[in-house]
């Protein structure tokens, strides 16, 4: 009978026991143990708790408590900084993106990406940009354009921004992680049209 601790549980029914059947002396049983983890799980050490209840050929029952350690890795956390860009209907302008890595584990291969839906009166000049490595509690830096329709309702609007990363090589981390935020676009005033008449 597993006992996870707080921030764990089992995956499936399956895994709040498990029947091993006959063990010879000397002999062993492999079992696979699936534990979801909560984001907020520590990363660190844990200890998985293991009640086993057995009997002999004899008929007589024991219990035995077993410890299986389990060690979570940490992970990047990305985040944007969460100033809000204004610009005028018309313009032209470089949105700069500041990145920080605020996990326990360095950043690989980091890249920002915008994702404006299709009824939004902007256009990007730049979809995506490359950043690199972000160790942790380090920031990154990336700038990509955006240009605003000049019919663009003046009011705010909200663009996403995805960030891709992959987990630190160095920790065996093959993972990747993808990050979704929301940046403010203010639209205030349209830009004078250039046409001479």
């Amino acid at each position: 009978y597993p006992e996870a601790p707080k921030g764990m549980t089992p995956s499936y029914s399956g895994d709040e026991k498990f029947y091993i059947n006959r063990l010879e002396t000397g002999k062993t049983a492999r079992k696979t143990l699936t534990l979801d983890l909560e984001d907020s799980l520590s990363p660190g050490l844990h200890n998985v708790t293991l009640n086993a209840v057995y009997e002999d050929r004899s008929g007589n029952s024991y219990s035995e408590t077993l410890g299986i350690p389990l060690r979570i890795e940490g992970r990047p956390d990305l985040e944007t900084s969460h100033e809000k860009l204004r610009m005028k209907a018309g313009d032209t302008v470089d949105l700069p993106l500041e990145i920080e890595n605020t996990g326990e584990q360095d950043a690989e291969s980091v890249s920002a990406r915008i994702i404006s839906e299709r009824a939004q009166p902007f256009s990007l000049e730049d979809r995506s940009g490359y950043i690199g490595e972000i160790e942790s509690g380090d920031t990154g830096e990336t700038i990509l354009r955006i240009s605003a329709e000049r019919s663009a309702e003046q009011r705010s609007h909200r663009i996403q921004v995805q960030l891709r990363a992959n987990g630190d090589s160095e920790e065996g981390d093959r993972s990747v992680y993808t990050f979704t935020e929301t940046k403010e676009i203010e639209i205030n005033g349209r830009r004078q049209s250039p046409l001479i008449y």
